[in-house]
């Protein structure tokens, strides 16, 4: 079907080919299907896949038109797409080697502040600076003694938490409260802490240390996409090395 449809229809295939002639390849004629079952749920009827070809010879006629008047220059939304589709090719044309266990490793050591960060449980009592203002949220956390829900005020998040990074922690509440949490003597209730929302009484039942066959997927993506980013930078360096600076 696609090969009767892709012969009926006669954009020009001559051997002198130029900028106005659509190269109709059975690739492209499988893209065009593809993208049809993918909108509609079913296989394309022959009618449904010469659309489909209308509409991409029309637009490719308006991308050469744009193209051959200029529209393209000085434009910096489209600057800023060409130089986002270029980047992609680059990256598209690197092949990143797997690296051993011991580079690997060594990797993970050299960034192990950003990634290895131990897990904490800990749970806490909220003290609302919007609802009792900051100097009342302060005084009621210093003054519980119970440290039941009743004493507190509800927070968004909950109560408990388990196996929290200090990353996540900070992102939450903030660094100060994260802080604390990575200070704080394990089972026995803390000083008043504060947050972004007020303040906490915190008490941590104990950290675990990260298990290298868990954070093991992170720190390969991690290489990847420094590899990638060094690879793609090395070819662009290469590519504007084949320019010329002038003044003007």
């Amino acid at each position: 079907m696609l090969a009767t449809l892709s012969v009926n229809w006669t954009y020009g295939c001559d051997s002198g080919r130029n900028d106005r002639t659509v190269v109709l390849t059975p690739e492209l004629m499988t893209a065009l299907a593809l993208e049809q079952r993918a909108q509609t749920g079913k296989e394309p009827s022959p009618e449904e896949l010469k659309g489909a070809l209308t509409r991409y010879v029309e637009e490719e006629a308006l991308y050469r038109e744009a193209l051959r008047q200029g529209l393209d220059r000085g434009d910096p939304v489209i600057r800023r797409r060409l130089i986002q589709t270029m980047r992609l090719v680059l990256e598209s044309e690197v092949e990143i080697a797997v690296p051993s266990e011991k580079d690997l490793k060594a990797f993970a050591m050299q960034h192990g502040r950003r990634f290895g960060e131990r897990r904490f449980d800990f749970e806490h009592l909220f003290f609302s600076r919007d609802r009792r203002g900051n100097e009342a949220a302060l005084a009621a956390a210093t003054l519980v003694t119970t440290f039941t829900d009743a004493d507190s005020d509800p927070f968004v998040h909950g109560r408990s938490f388990t196996k929290r990074r200090q990353s996540e922690i900070a992102t939450m509440f903030g660094s100060d409260f994260a802080r604390a949490i990575t200070s704080a003597n394990e089972g026995v209730w803390s000083p008043p802490v504060n947050s972004l929302y007020g303040w906490h009484r915190i008490h941590v039942h104990g950290g675990v240390d990260p298990d290298w066959r868990e954070e093991r997927q992170l720190y390969l993506e991690a290489w990847r996409q420094a590899q990638l980013s060094k690879a793609v930078a090395a070819k662009i360096s290469a590519m504007a090395a084949n320019y010329r600076i002038e003044e003007n």
